[in-house]
């Protein structure tokens, strides 16, 4: 991952898509092929910022794409500071939009 990504919250972005899934940590794990140790790091913010590979892995288990869980991740102080009015404007949108797909509202 990139620099910039590594201040994004992977932790809460993961965590809150396996809950809105209703799918426990040994569950996703034991999809994922990973422990629930692991997981719980992940979710916990105590690992740093899984891999791309990580990421499609779990993308999968939850089945949506990659990128929602990165969009997830995307926090306000991820933002440059001219960018922060419009990512205050589309954040609700965004959000509503990734738990459409979560939810599998939208596919």
């Amino acid at each position: 991952m990139s620099n910039k990504s590594k201040n994004m919250n992977y932790a809460k972005a993961l965590k809150s898509i396996r809950e809105e899934q209703k799918i426990t940590q040994v569950v996703a794990a034991k999809r994922a092929g990973i422990s629930q140790t692991y997981l719980s790091q992940l979710e916990g913010n105590t690992k740093k910022c899984p891999s791309k590979s990580m990421i499609a892995k779990l993308a999968k288990v939850y089945k949506v794409p990659p990128v929602i869980i990165t969009m997830s991740a995307i926090e306000k102080a991820d933002v440059p500071t001219k960018k922060k009015g419009l990512y205050d404007a589309l954040k609700p949108v965004i959000d509503s939009m990734i738990k459409m797909v979560v939810t599998g509202e939208v596919k």
